[in-house]
């Protein structure tokens, strides 16, 4: 039994470790949201968005709203340590930096040489996203 543990936490360690994400960007859609207006507005809309750049020593954060008429609204980009621990990264997030986007409360692992991220929102929910290479 604890040969099987040992087995499958060093199966874990080396999936984490192949899975190369330096250089790499990639991006998950984390909310939308809609907006009523007096007129028919066709770009009310936007969508939420989360981009992880990693570097050799630092990953670039940014959360980004995109209208319904794919024109960028806003962009939040901050620059962390991080770390990978087993599957997880560990990213020294500044609580205060962070306050008023979906970053707050997201979590990275690596799963099957995937990133994905997942957020507790207020009510306690916990979703998970899974992040795609651009």
């Amino acid at each position: 039994m604890r040969l099987g543990v040992l087995f499958i936490l060093f199966t874990s360690v080396i999936q984490a470790q192949n899975f190369n994400v330096i250089g790499k960007q990639f991006i998950a859609r984390v909310n939308s949201v809609c907006e009523e207006t007096p007129d028919d507005n066709p770009c009310a809309g936007e969508e939420i968005y989360v981009v992880v750049k990693f570097l050799k020593d630092k990953v670039e954060l940014a959360e980004k709203g995109v209208s319904s008429c794919d024109k960028e609204t806003y962009i939040r980009k901050f620059k962390y340590n991080y770390e990978i621990k087993e599957n997880d990264i560990l990213i020294a997030l500044k609580p205060e930096d962070v306050e008023y986007t979906h970053l707050k409360e997201i979590k990275f692992a690596i799963e099957n040489k995937k990133l994905f991220g997942s957020i507790t929102y207020p009510n306690g929910k916990i979703i998970v996203y899974e992040f795609k290479e651009e």
